[in-house]
This record gives structure tokens, sequence and C-alpha cells, in this order.
């Protein structure tokens, strides 16, 4: 099974869907879709530390919701275990020039 994702970025903020080949057979209510974890790089980002929201796609409600650091230039986070799709918005909350 693959990820794919769609994104856009500035240097200090990121808005993604993120979705699996498993997204069709989701749409039939497939019983046989397994949940996927995997971890999401963002670079280059400008340093600091960052609020990475995790947001359904069915209801829009937040799934998850976690700060996380910079590191060398680079954001590194775990996805929250999600079926088919998940969206992810990445707002700053203290940057480091």
């Amino acid at each position: 099974m693959g990820i794919q994702s769609v994104a856009i970025s500035s240097g200090t903020n990121l808005c993604a869907w993120v979705y699996t080949h498993d997204l069709i057979a989701l749409a039939r209510d497939d019983d046989e879709v397994k949940e996927t974890q995997a971890d999401v790089v963002w670079t280059p980002v400008t340093n600091g530390t960052y609020r990475v929201a995790f947001c359904s796609t069915k209801t829009g409600e937040p799934v998850r919701q976690q700060d996380f650091r910079t590191e060398q230039g680079s954001l590194r986070f775990p996805l929250p275990p999600f079926k088919g799709d998940i969206a992810i918005r990445v707002t700053p909350l203290i940057l480091v020039h």
C-alpha cells in the first residue's frame, strides 16, 4: 500500500492531504482497510516550534494537535493512525531566525 500527499507550503506554514490507495476501498465501506502510520518530513522550513493539527476529512473535526521543533531546517512528525486519508495544518508558534 502506498502513501501519497498533496501539499502547499510557505517557509512557515503547511497544508497537506495525505492519502493511501485504500481510499477507494474505504469509499466502498470495505472492512478490510487497515490503519496506516507514517512520518512526515517537511524541509526546508524556518527553524522554530510548530503546531501540527490533524483533521478528519470526513467530519472536519480535529483528530489530534501537537507541537514539534525543527532540527537543522527540517520538521519531522508522526501521523496519527488513519484509514484512507487525513488532513494536516502546520502553523508556527515560535520562529528562530
